[in-house]
């Protein structure tokens, strides 16, 4: 009987299932000892230092980068002001509708 359930696919996936959530406890345990404001200011760094490095890189681009400031890049900012970052907001609302 055990050598059944051991051989079969049920031990594994449960074997699965207790390391995801364990993994999971410790992650939130580790993140809800950092303050939220410590975890916005160093990724809100981060991401204005990567888009600082890639808009220096495009524009440096021999056939990109005389389109990239005057043409492409306002299109690209606008797009991500406007479109990914309500489409972020939005989801996040869908996430507090259950509250």
């Amino acid at each position: 009987m055990i050598e059944t359930i051991l051989a079969s696919k049920v031990f594994p996936w449960a074997v699965g299932m207790v390391g995801a959530s364990v993994g999971g406890a410790i992650i939130k345990w580790i993140l809800g000892k950092i303050p939220v404001d410590k975890i916005k200011t160093k990724f809100g760094k981060f991401m204005f230092y990567a888009g600082k490095v890639c808009t220096l890189n495009i524009s440096k681009w021999p056939y990109v980068g005389r389109y990239w400031n005057s043409c492409i890049e306002p299109w690209f900012v606008v797009f991500i002001q406007g479109v990914l970052s309500f489409g972020l907001s939005e989801f996040v609302r869908g996430l507090k509708s259950d509250n």
